[in-house]
């Protein structure tokens, strides 16, 4: 993977490309408590092109979960009101509530209206295993193309701990979280449905030339 200079930055903000008319992006977002340790980030994702690519991303460390979905509405909004997906464990709970109800964003994830927890994902072992597989997939097989300096460092750094992965003590892993939360959900129907793009024909249609 090789890095690129952002076309335009600003206050955290990398924009790789400028959104495309037609085109599907899919926003996904990673939310700490903003007190300077863990970092706030999205991931813009284009999913209308093969490889996949990242076109934006945010990373802070001092931003309010009460100020992020307005930054997240703002910047979602011009990639054609991109599908985003929040992990809402502990602040990404407030951040998903406050997205899809307060500022009524059009295109929150949202898994079901019983309970507060569907607005979202929440990030289970399961998920986080497909997640990572899923993610190596598509990295090996050029299916996803990063080109973000931040999220390639942390992905050096992102090391397999007991059964599950994590990054290197003294390291930190939001953006990987956010290719993560993205590579499980194309393995989902909820991504075939929005794309009517079999993943497993996207993933696998090479190795199946070779099999035959």
């Amino acid at each position: 993977m090789m890095a690129k200079e952002p076309d335009w930055n600003k206050d955290n903000v990398n924009v790789y490309e400028k959104p495309k008319e037609g085109h599907s992006y899919i926003c996904t977002v990673d939310v700490s408590k903003g007190r300077g340790i863990d970092y706030s980030t999205f991931t813009i994702t284009d999913i209308s092109v093969k490889p996949f690519r990242t076109v934006c991303t945010y990373r802070d460390n001092m931003i309010s979960p009460m100020l992020f979905p307005d930054l997240i509405s703002k910047y979602a909004t011009p990639y054609n009101e991109a599908l985003v997906i929040i992990e809402n464990n502990a602040e990404g709970s407030m951040v998903a509530t406050q997205l899809h109800y307060d500022i009524e964003y059009p295109n929150v994830f949202v898994q079901g209206m019983t309970h507060a927890k569907d607005i979202g994902i929440t990030m289970s072992r399961k998920i986080k295993r497909v997640g990572c597989s899923t993610l190596k997939e598509l990295l090996e097989e050029n299916r996803l193309s990063v080109v973000d300096r931040a999220t390639i460092t942390e992905l050096m750094t992102f090391v397999n701990k007991g059964s599950s992965f994590e990054a290197d003590r003294g390291y930190h892993d939001d953006m990987v979280m956010n290719c993560i939360l993205f590579s499980w959900f194309v393995t989902t129907d909820y991504f075939v449905n929005l794309t009517d793009t079999q993943v497993k024909n996207l993933l696998y249609s090479e190795q199946q030339k070779l099999i035959e």
